[in-house]
């Protein structure tokens, strides 16, 4: 489960075409953040996973962000990685459902919605989920 998951967080953000994806059967694929509307593969990769999963929030705007942009600008926040783990796996295949954590130490920079940037200070971001 690890092992597929993280395989699909990478070609999610590194390979352009899902029909390249190899992870997930791509015609049954969706994703949702707290009850919105589901995304399928292609929406996902057309705009990216960091748009598709943030939205819009009070300093973030997935909307005005490219796929590329967002990379970016988390690639410079979290410039030692922003690694991400399986805690808990609660049901499985074909539908599964588990609790994650992404977490790395914000170094770098982030640029806000209006351009502010805010620099870390080497902090813990330790964000959990579920899917």
């Amino acid at each position: 489960m690890k092992s597929a998951d993280c395989s699909r967080e990478v070609e999610s953000h590194h390979v352009a075409s899902p029909h390249q994806w190899k992870t997930m059967d791509i015609t049954k694929f969706q994703a949702a953040v707290n009850g919105g509307c589901p995304c399928n593969a292609q929406l996902m990769a057309d705009i990216g996973p960091y748009n598709m999963l943030l939205g819009e929030t009070a300093d973030y705007s997935g909307g005005s962000q490219t796929f590329e942009d967002s990379n970016k600008n988390f690639s410079s926040a979290l410039p030692e990685g922003f690694a991400w783990e399986v805690l808990e796996v609660y049901s499985g295949p074909p539908s599964v459902t588990f609790k994650w954590r992404h977490f790395g130490k914000m170094s770098g920079t982030f640029t806000d919605k209006t351009g502010k940037q805010h620099k870390g200070n080497g902090e813990m971001m330790n964000l959990i989920g579920m899917c």
